[in-house]
């Protein structure tokens, strides 16, 4: 399980963050059913999750795909602003997102190319705080990237033991690709 301040996102208990309420579940199996939605896997059956936003258009934004070679990449991401201006960038993240990640890039790769696509789309004083991680069931590990949100945590299940995963770098779209830093944190 993946903590983000006081509140769990990728657990089966619910959040409230940023006008966004949302329960999400992680189980260690994935399988080869997908959402046929505009031909892009929407939803990971790995990840069991509802969102209910206050508004119909904001900035949150929860995205799961699988990884072509086993394993998935998760991202949740919070837009700076509140209704539709704050949701201008949620299309070009799920486009590279679920792109990328189908074409087997790594997430460090991604991570860059969505901060290199926000800083030139987005208005200035816009950007987005963002967690992405890459799971990988087969070798029990996991690389998380945080820029902007709460310190996360990683809870282990069996033994309760918790792992702090600060917020090391900036949110995506502020600075520019060669100041840009996209290294994960790996956590077994």
């Amino acid at each position: 399980r993946i903590r983000i301040g006081s509140s769990a996102v990728f657990s089966s208990e619910s959040v409230s963050a940023a006008g966004c309420s949302i329960v999400a579940s992680a189980t260690a199996r994935s399988t080869d059913s997908e959402s046929p939605s505009r031909g892009v896997s929407t939803a990971v059956s790995a990840i069991r999750y509802s969102v209910s936003p206050m508004s119909v258009f904001n900035g949150d934004i929860l995205l799961a795909a699988k990884r072509p070679l086993g394993g998935m990449n998760v991202f949740l991401g919070d837009f700076t602003g509140h209704g539709l201006s704050a949701s201008i960038g949620a299309l070009p993240v799920s486009d590279i997102f679920f792109g990328m990640t189908s074409k087997g890039f790594e997430l460090y790769e991604i991570v860059k190319e969505l901060n290199n696509r926000l800083k030139a789309v987005l208005p200035v004083g816009f950007f987005c705080c963002a967690i992405a991680a890459e799971i990988d069931f087969e070798d029990n590990n996991i690389k998380v990237w945080n820029g902007g949100l709460p310190d996360a945590y990683l809870i282990n299940q069996y033994t309760a033991e918790v792992e702090e995963i600060k917020s090391n770098h900036l949110p995506l779209g502020i600075i520019g690709a060669e100041k840009f830093q996209a290294k994960m944190d790996v956590r077994p």
